[in-house]
């Protein structure tokens, strides 16, 4: 039997639909690594559903591009120049852009780099650099961007399906998501007092810039077919309805958690 504020909750029955409908529509939202494939699409699709966005990106990243592209939808975008690496122009970006916003809803934490190399032959400033910006950049993004969102804000982190299946030669790569699916837990943990929800995507093979000296290696894309049960290679458009709805009150009671975007890859 339900009682006190269990049963309270209990008989006010569902939510209605406008507080359960999977939509951004003036959501304020920074995308991290916006100029990049991925980032591209989730901006972009950010801006189609209704958000305002702060596009943030290294300088010289063809930023400019993503936000005209943004301006020719008639959205809401801004685009700022900073590099995850460097806390200091982490600090200064967030701010500018929770400015620039008037307040902060989501942060899609995209901006990451790759090193695709035998482990022997990594050298410690390779090994930093990766680290710097994909889990150190990644963490601070988090907490910085922490101080500024709403109660009932979120955070989407971006991992890999490379935090759950060895793949040779990106083991510093893997290393980073594995940290960044595990930050993810315990900052959920950490901020669901706050009403601050904290989530990840894990894409798997996704065609980008990143992706395609791989792709192109025909009998290397064979085998990354061979292992994906949807039988294709991703595409970026493809994680933007999963950052949507996790960015939604749709996911109020969601946090904590990976979403797998692969195909298939990791359950295979």
């Amino acid at each position: 039997m339900l009682e006190g504020r269990d049963a309270e909750l209990h008989s006010n029955g569902p939510l209605p639909v406008s507080e359960t409908a999977i939509g951004v529509a003036g959501k304020r939202v920074i995308v991290t690594g916006a100029a990049g494939g991925i980032g591209r699409a989730i901006t972009l699709g950010m801006i189609d559903a209704g958000a305002k966005v702060v596009a943030a990106d290294l300088p010289g990243v063809r930023l400019d591009a993503v936000v005209s592209e943004g301006d020719a939808r008639e959205g809401w975008v801004r685009g700022l120049e900073f590099d995850l690496s460097d806390l200091g122009s982490l600090s200064g970006m967030l701010e500018s852009a929770v400015q620039q916003l008037g307040g902060l809803d989501v942060l899609c934490n995209v901006a990451g780099v790759q090193l695709r190399k035998p482990a022997r032959q990594v050298t410690a400033a390779e090994w930093q650099l990766v680290m710097d910006v994909n889990l150190r950049g990644s963490f601070f993004a988090c907490t910085q961007a922490s101080r500024y969102l709403t109660h009932g804000g979120s955070i989407i982190n971006f991992s890999s399906a490379a935090s759950q299946v060895a793949i040779e030669n990106i083991s510093v790569y893997s290393a980073t998501k594995s940290g960044v699916t595990q930050m993810t837990r315990a900052l959920a943990i950490e901020w669901a007092k706050e009403g601050i929800r904290v989530n990840a995507i894990g894409p798997g093979y996704i065609r980008t810039g990143m992706t395609a000296d791989v792709l192109a290696d025909p009998s290397r894309c064979d085998w990354i077919l061979h292992r994906i049960p949807a039988g294709r290679v991703g595409e970026p458009g493809d994680l933007v309805g999963a950052t949507i709805f996790l960015a939604s009150d749709a996911a109020r009671y969601i946090t904590g958690q990976t979403l797998m975007v692969d195909g298939g890859w990791v359950a295979w």
